[in-house]
C-alpha cells in the first residue's frame, strides 16, 4: 500500500514536472516570438525614421530653393523696373529729339521758302 501511494505520488510529481517543463517551453516560445516582434518593430521604426529624415531633408531643400527663387524674382522685378524707367526716359528723349528735329525742319523749310520766293 505504501508503495502504491509512493508510486501515485511519483506519477503525480512526474506529471507536475512534465507540466512545468511544457509550461516553461511554452514561455520560452512566447519569449522568442515577443523578441522577434520587438526586432521587427525596431526595424520598422528605423525605416520610418529614415524616411521621415529623408522627407524633412527634402522639405528643407525645397524651402531653401523656394527662398532662392523668391530672391531671384525680386531681383528680376527690380531689373525690369529699372529697364522700364530707362525705356521711358529714352522714349521721352526720343520724343524731344523728334520734336526738335520737326521744329528745325519747319525753320529750314520756312527759310527755304523765304529765300527761294
Amino acid at each position: 500500500r505504501d508503495a502504491s501511494q509512493a508510486m501515485k505520488k511519483y506519477r503525480s510529481m512526474t506529471d507536475e514536472q512534465q507540466m512545468r517543463w511544457l509550461e516553461k517551453e511554452d514561455l520560452k516560445k512566447k519569449l522568442k516570438e515577443t523578441e522577434q516582434r520587438g526586432k521587427e518593430f525596431c526595424a520598422a521604426y528605423e525605416v520610418v525614421k529614415n524616411e521621415r529624415n529623408k522627407y524633412v531633408s527634402q522639405i528643407q531643400q525645397s524651402s531653401q530653393h523656394l527662398s532662392e527663387m523668391k530672391e531671384k524674382l525680386k531681383i528680376l522685378e527690380n531689373e525690369v523696373e529699372i529697364l522700364r524707367m530707362e525705356s521711358a526716359s529714352k522714349d521721352k528723349s526720343l520724343q524731344k529729339a523728334r520734336a526738335q528735329a520737326r521744329e528745325e525742319r519747319l525753320k529750314r523749310d520756312g527759310l527755304n521758302e523765304k529765300y527761294t520766293s
